[in-house]
C-alpha cells in the first residue's frame, strides 16, 4: 500500500510504505498491525508508472522513520525509529479515551518518560463529524509535558466524494520553529497514528489508507 506527498509545485517528496498482510488487512481493518516506512524513493524510482500503481517494495522506500504498530483493541499504541533503527519514542493513546465524550489525548515516551503530548476533540465528535464535507478542521494540539506548544496537526475536509466515499483524508502539519528534529519527527508519526486511529475506519470497506499530506 503506497502513499505518496506532494510539497510545492506538485514535486513528490516523501513516500510511506506499510507493511502487512492480506488477512491482517480483510479481518482486522483499522484495528491491524503493521510497519510503516517513511522515507525518500530509491534514486531512479520515483516516476515509474508501477509506483503509481501502488507496485513497490518497502525496499524502494529509504526511511526516515519507521512505525511499530501491534494489533490491539482497546488503546494503540505505536514506536517511532529512525533510519538506523534506533527506537525514538512510544506514542501512546491516554487511557481518557476509553471515554467518549472526554477530550482526546496521547501521550509521548521517550526512554520510558512522558516528555510530550498531544489533545484534540472528543471521539464522539470525531465519530460523529468526520464524514460531513461542510464540518470545521480537526485541530491536534501537541505540546511538551508544561503545555509549551510544538506544533499541530490538522484533519481538514476534502470534499463531498472522498470523505463520504472512500478513507482517504488531508491533513496540515504545522511545526514550531524551535522545535527540534526529534520534535518533528514525533508530529509526523502523530499523523500517522491519528489517522489509523481514529480515521481510517470511517469507511471500513475501502482500502485506502491515508490521503494526501499537505504542508
Amino acid at each position: 500500500i503506497n502513499a505518496e506527498y506532494m510539497g510545492q509545485a506538485n514535486r513528490k517528496w516523501l513516500w510511506a510504505k506499510e507493511e502487512s498482510d492480506a488477512c491482517n488487512r480483510m479481518c482486522l481493518q483499522s484495528r491491524r498491525s503493521f510497519r510503516l516506512k517513511v522515507g525518500t524513493p530509491v534514486p531512479g524510482k520515483a516516476n515509474t508508472i508501477e509506483e503509481r500503481l501502488g507496485a513497490i517494495s518497502s525496499d524502494d522506500v529509504i526511511p526516515i522513520i519507521v512505525l511499530d504498530r501491534p494489533c490491539y483493541c482497546c488503546l494503540a499504541d505505536m514506536t517511532v525509529y529512525d533510519n538506523t533503527g534506533r527506537e525514538i519514542g512510544v506514542i501512546k493513546e491516554d487511557c481518557k479515551n476509553l471515554c467518549p465524550i472526554c477530550p482526546l489525548g496521547l501521550t509521548f515516551e521517550v526512554a520510558g518518560e512522558e516528555r510530550y503530548k498531544v489533545s484534540g476533540s472528543p471521539k464522539c465528535y470525531i465519530s460523529l463529524c468526520m464524514s460531513c464535507p461542510c464540518r470545521d478542521d480537526f485541530e491536534f494540539d501537541y505540546t511538551d509535558v508544561s503545555d509549551n506548544p510544538l506544533g499541530q496537526v490538522r484533519n481538514i475536509p476534502n470534499g463531498f466524494c472522498k470523505m463520504c466515499f472512500t478513507s482517504a483524508d488531508d491533513y496540515v502539519i504545522l511545526f514550531q520553529q524551535h522545535a527540534t528534529p526529534e520534535e518533528r519527527g514525533l508530529l509526523l508519526a502523530t499523523c500517522f497514528f491519528l489517522d489509523y486511529a481514529f480515521f481510517e475506519s470511517k469507511n471500513e470497506n475501502s482500502n485506502e489508507n491515508i490521503g494526501d499530506m499537505l504542508t
